[in-house]
């Protein structure tokens, strides 16, 4: 019996490593001005709300349907205005649920690397597919909708653009562009 209890544990914590490593590093980029909400499932009941004074970065995982699993249950302020005493940046811990927390890919996002870069959004995930937008400014955020391998397929904010980049692509952090 305690060999099949150890397996049980292996096997779990190899799918929780595997579905962390999957993880992409993302902040809030919730246009509504107003906390955002965290749910228990996919559409599921409210349990937590992300402070509108922050820049608030978290990892998700795991897409459905519109939605991403926040990996770990917590979250950080990466601005450093709002560290405390020690430069600690400010941490919390999300509460009220037992199956996990999940926001909506229209309140997350990031931006891209670079200042000035020509990054490519693609039709597929493969550098060998056809180029739907060039990307020409950093100024431009978007929200990730659907995770493959290495590659994220994103919209812009104002959905005007929608295509697939890679990870490394990535800028999660609200106060640069990740030079």
């Amino acid at each position: 019996m305690k060999n099949i209890f150890f397996i049980f544990c292996l096997l779990t914590g190899s799918l929780f490593a595997a579905a962390q490593s999957d993880a992409i590093e993302v902040y809030i980029l919730d246009a509504s001005g107003t906390p955002t909400n965290i749910r228990s499932a996919p559409k599921g009941k409210v349990v937590d709300q992300v402070p509108v004074d922050g820049e608030w970065v978290f990892y998700v995982h795991s897409p459905r349907n519109g939605w991403w699993q926040i990996a770990d249950g917590e979250y950080y302020d990466a601005n450093p205005d709002n560290a405390d005493e020690n430069g600690d940046w400010r941490h919390m811990d999300l509460r009220g649920s037992n199956s996990g927390y999940w926001v909506h890919y229209s309140c997350i996002g990031f931006g891209l690397i670079g200042g000035e870069e020509n990054h490519k959004l693609r039709v597929a995930p493969s550098n060998g597919s056809k180029v739907v937008y060039t990307v020409k400014t950093s100024e431009m955020y978007f929200h990730p909708i659907a995770l493959k391998g290495e590659w994220v397929k994103v919209v812009s904010t104002d959905g005007k653009h929608t295509g697939w980049i890679t990870r490394d692509m990535i800028c999660s952090n609200p106060l640069t562009t990740c030079p």
